[in-house]
């Protein structure tokens, strides 16, 4: 039976109207896409004003944390771009932002993709010959891996093979993460065109 909610209606329409760009770029397909963007804006300025009100303003009115006027004056000058005479102190803000951003990011992933793998490889050797040997392939992706990077030295003989093997790695590595990137998106399909046929059509 054909859904009669209004919101399901809605949620099929604009699932057309985003994939008529298979087709081509249609009117209604960037209508869609400015609706979309309007939307997602709205929101995340909503948040930001928020969290900028718990976080910053009320702690400094409530409990006198006057520290809390240098977040605020930084974040104000973001909104310096609106005027061309002074759109160059919204750079402040932004390079903080970015520094932050990078700080965080690089700490996490040194933690997680450098000193995690250090840990697997430094733990004693198992007792099974099928564990040694996963041992061994691994110290050899690794160095293979890292040698690849390695541009002081012509790559012939040993080297070059063991360069040639960490190539062949990180296009093993590369090709999973995009399998699994058109995995994730096939599966977001899926879940919009159960839409479509199970709530709206009704043909589950």
């Amino acid at each position: 039976m054909i859904s009669t909610e209004v919101g399901v209606w809605i949620g099929a329409l604009w699932i057309f109207l985003v994939y008529s760009f298979t087709l081509r770029d249609t009117p209604l397909f960037r209508f869609c896409e400015a609706t979309m963007t309007g939307v997602a804006t709205g929101v995340l300025t909503v948040i930001g004003v928020d969290n900028a009100r718990k976080l910053a303003w009320l702690p400094l009115i409530e409990k006198g944390a006057y520290i809390n006027l240098i977040p605020l004056a930084v974040g104000l000058l973001l909104f310096a771009r609106i005027s061309r005479n002074y759109a160059h102190f919204s750079r402040v803000p932004i390079a903080i932002m970015i520094g932050a951003g990078l700080g965080l990011g690089f700490t996490r992933n040194i933690s997680s993709m450098v000193v995690g793998q250090l840990l697997g490889i430094m733990e004693p050797l198992p007792a099974t010959p099928l564990g040694i040997f996963n041992v061994i392939m691994l110290l050899a992706g690794l160095i293979g891996t890292l040698l690849v990077f390695t541009y002081t030295a012509e790559r012939k003989g040993p080297f070059g093979m063991a360069t040639k093997i960490g190539q062949y790695l990180m296009m093993i590595a590369m090709g999973s993460n995009f399998g699994s990137l058109i995995t994730m998106r096939a599966t977001y399909v899926v879940t919009r065109l159960q839409l479509v046929f199970y709530e709206l059509l009704g043909l589950g």
